[in-house]
């Protein structure tokens, strides 16, 4: 190697502050945005909280025994397991449909159109 020139781990190095660069943004707002409330309701959820009187009394895992021992809780979280089950069933399946349907367009830029829309 010629003294002076940089090697590819070099080259490979300068580059990535731009992708830490690009991505800080999003990350922050997601941070702000997702991480943040979710850190603030799993503290929440070991309180006994009031908002209105302000008070807040430990209680631990008594929040989620108590949950979990719900049979509308139990309920709730069985219908939401079958209408996910359905929605994604139902979701792949129209998806399959259109990607054939297009992949059946003989003319290319028709074909093209309707993938971009589709995408879209």
């Amino acid at each position: 190697m010629v003294p002076g020139t940089p090697n590819r781990r070099e080259e490979k190095g300068r580059g990535r502050w731009f992708i830490y660069l690009s991505l800080a943004p999003i990350l922050l707002l997601f941070g702000v945005f997702a991480f943040i409330p979710i850190g603030w309701s799993l503290g929440l959820s070991v309180f006994k909280y009031n908002p209105l009187s302000a008070s807040a009394l430990f209680v631990g895992a008594d929040n989620y025994i108590r949950m979990l021992g719900d049979s509308i809780f139990i309920k709730s979280l069985w219908v939401t397991f079958k209408f996910v089950v359905i929605a994604v069933a139902v979701n792949i399946l129209i998806t399959l449909m259109f990607a054939v349907a297009i992949q059946r367009i003989r003319t290319g830029w028709l074909r093209n159109l309707m993938r971009t829309v589709f995408f879209l």
